[in-house]
């Protein structure tokens, strides 16, 4: 199991609140393309893969963010956020 300590808890907070705000972590499961056993193994401690942390984010529409699923990678997201905003509006 990958671990990055330090955003172990936050993002297991961070995919507790994301489950709550879909309806359950099976549903969220669903939206996001894992098993629910998936989302356990990452509530565990095991590291979330960012392409996941996206889709969670965004089945959220945004009430999760990146930097509560991967605090990890906060210079990142907001390279990302930054480069990806110029070509949406």
């Amino acid at each position: 199991m990958k671990t990055f300590k330090g955003s172990i808890a936050i993002s297991a907070a961070a995919l507790l609140k994301a489950a709550k705000i879909i309806g359950s972590e099976r549903m969220l499961a669903a939206k996001i393309g894992v098993s629910r056993q998936n989302i356990q193994y990452w509530r565990a401690g095991a590291l979330l893969p960012y392409n996941k942390a996206v889709e969670t984010s965004m089945a959220t529409n945004g009430k999760v963010g990146l930097d509560d699923l991967r605090p990890d990678l906060k210079d990142l997201n907001k390279k990302l956020i930054a480069f990806f905003s110029k070509y949406t509006d």
